[in-house]
């Protein structure tokens, strides 16, 4: 980045816009002030006065998209996690374990367990 000021102040334009965002503006906002802060401090100034709001809707576009993957990880995490705990569930309900027993080892409910027990025919 120390060859290139162009990559620098995109480099320093996001870092703005991410301390605004974490400050608590929304990403559109943080986007518009973060361009604001390096118009004024001669950041890109040219590019920026002419091209801000193209910028501010491309990045806007990017800060979604990392949310949307971070949310989609977290989903499917948790997804894994659940279809886990229902495995473990079928395996203990299969050696006899009480359904009782199940849903507190596997932290999954009586109800959930039940279904699983009809779902592989398990005695309840």
């Amino acid at each position: 980045m120390e060859q290139s000021d162009t990559l620098n102040g995109y480099a320093i334009l996001v870092s703005r816009a991410r301390e605004h965002a974490g400050n608590g503006l929304e990403a559109a906002e943080a986007l518009k002030k973060a361009v604001e802060d390096c118009i004024r401090d001669n950041i890109l100034k040219e590019f920026l006065s002419r091209y801000g709001s193209d910028v501010i809707n491309m990045l806007s576009m990017e800060f979604n998209l990392e949310d949307a993957l971070r949310v989609r990880e977290n989903d499917g995490i948790k997804k894994g996690i659940k279809k886990g705990k229902e495995k473990v569930a079928e395996k203990l309900l299969k050696r006899g374990t009480p359904i009782e027993i199940v849903a507190e080892d596997t932290e999954l409910s009586v109800e959930q367990v039940e279904r699983i027990a009809k779902k592989i025919n398990a005695p309840a």
